[in-house]
């Protein structure tokens, strides 16, 4: 997953790849961290186990105001963000219709083409996020329930699923 943010005041996005530091390195599974801190744009603290089919990222997000967190996921994956604090706003390019995940909520997401556009509208944001190539969540996953079969279909037949809310969980 790539990250960089973009502001109005800057002509070119603030990549944040070079901030990535590699925690460590075992057989198939790396551990990473994202921290970042600039008085123009906010605060990043995320943390990222990642295997060749799927990746966890716990973050901590605080963004001035106008600034958007700019996302670049694996092609074909099954997404599913849990918003544990604050509220997100998401755009992507491949994808006409924003989305509004709010506290205490969460989606499960097919994306075909995952590059988007994120704004935090209250600021700050806890995140905890699963990502899973879409062939690996095929065959992986079981389809008992209806929800888990839709979404496993539309995979199946490469349909491009979107940013629909497909399961919501409020507390």
């Amino acid at each position: 997953m790539n990250f960089s943010l973009l502001s109005p005041k800057f002509s070119s996005p603030l990549d944040l790849s070079t901030v990535v530091k590699l925690i460590s390195s075992k057989p198939k599974v790396q551990e990473l961290a994202l921290n970042f801190s600039d008085v123009n744009f906010g605060e990043l603290d995320c943390k990222v186990l990642a295997t060749s089919s799927l990746s966890l990222l716990f973050g901590n997000i605080q963004l001035q105001p106008n600034i958007k967190l700019k996302t670049d996921m694996p092609e074909n994956s099954v997404n599913f963000p849990f918003l544990l604090e604050g509220e997100i706003t998401s755009g992507f390019y491949s994808y006409p219709q924003k989305q509004l995940l709010t506290a205490n909520s969460h989606n499960a997401i097919h994306l075909t083409h995952a590059e988007g556009e994120h704004q935090l509208p209250l600021g700050k944001v806890k995140t905890f996020h699963i990502n899973l190539n879409s062939t690996y969540f095929f065959e992986t996953f079981c389809s008992e329930d209806k929800i888990t079969e839709a979404l496993k279909n539309s995979i199946g037949i490469k349909k491009h699923f979107g940013y629909a809310p497909l399961v919501a969980l409020k507390r």
